[in-house]
């Protein structure tokens, strides 16, 4: 009878070990899974990884593990899965810039917004690669080299009003720093949306900087493009958006590791209670 005892206790402990190692490795399988998406995320995107890795959840539920893509995000769906090509004017999601807050309405009764596409300080509105980006710096230079006020000519800048509350080139930032904006003068679509600013450190530094014309911050160049619902007007297409994949992958990873993640635990519990091999 007591040999039973001492059998039913041995079991008993045995049990009780192997429900903490999976338990224990329940825990560690789901930060681990969590962990391979984030690093899958940043070694194959960019600018999107941080809307990517912010719409996954991943959790564990009576040692199931699910894995969630916050369906409202339409971006890290499409980054997921990928997208065919679509017009900016009116992408997949229905939210596009003309219906967002800085959307305004033409003259002609049209809508339009002007939106940022590059920002780089020096003399380059990045990207700049290839052929492609030494012909725009050569006509930015061939712009620039011609006199600022020539009569009957456009000349090569045309200075713009400091204004406050302006997104992308506000006249004044927190902190009380200021912005000098100005556009280049040109009527050439590649390089007709560029605008150059420069940031002093507050109005003090403004005014001894112009009047002395020493010590001037480097130029930031930023690349403006106009969408507007004028039929007339030229559409933006975006050429689409190739799927990452990484839910699969990280299937097909995750079988392969949840063997080895619960053999090794399972074994760290019994050795703790003295019955590991």
């Amino acid at each position: 009878m007591q040999e039973l005892v001492q059998i039913a206790f041995f079991m008993q402990q045995y049990v009780t070990a192997v429900q903490s190692g999976i338990m224990r490795a329940s825990m560690e399988f789901r930060d681990l899974v969590e962990q391979h998406i984030e690093t899958q995320a940043k070694s194959k995107l960019h600018s999107t990884k941080e809307n990517y890795i912010n719409a996954i959840n991943v959790s564990m539920e009576s040692y199931v593990l699910i894995v969630e893509m916050d369906k409202d995000n339409w971006l890290a769906c499409a980054t997921e899965e990928g997208v065919k090509g679509f017009d900016m004017n009116n992408p997949p999601n229905g939210k596009g810039a003309l219906s967002g807050p800085n959307a305004k309405m033409g003259k002609n009764g049209y809508k339009y917004v002007r939106i940022p596409i590059g920002k780089e300080a020096g003399a380059k509105p990045g990207p700049m690669v290839g052929d492609r980006g030494k012909r725009i710096q050569e006509k930015i230079n061939a712009v620039m080299k011609r006199p600022q006020i020539v009569p009957g000519r456009m000349g090569n800048i045309s200075q713009l009003h400091t204004k406050m509350g302006n997104k992308y080139l506000p006249g004044v930032l927190p902190g009380g720093q200021i912005v000098e904006s100005q556009k280049l003068a040109t009527d050439d679509p590649e390089i007709s949306g560029l605008y150059r600013s420069r940031i002093f450190a507050n109005s003090q530094e403004f005014h001894a900087k112009q009047e002395s014309k020493r010590g001037m911050p480097k130029w930031l160049l930023t690349m403006f493009r106009t969408m507007s619902d004028n039929p007339l007007s030229k559409h933006w297409l975006h050429p689409g958006i190739v799927g990452v994949r990484i839910f699969p992958d990280t299937e097909q990873w995750a079988n392969m590791a949840l063997g080895p993640i619960l053999e090794k635990n399972i074994n760290e519990a019994l050795q703790k209670m003295g019955l590991g091999r």
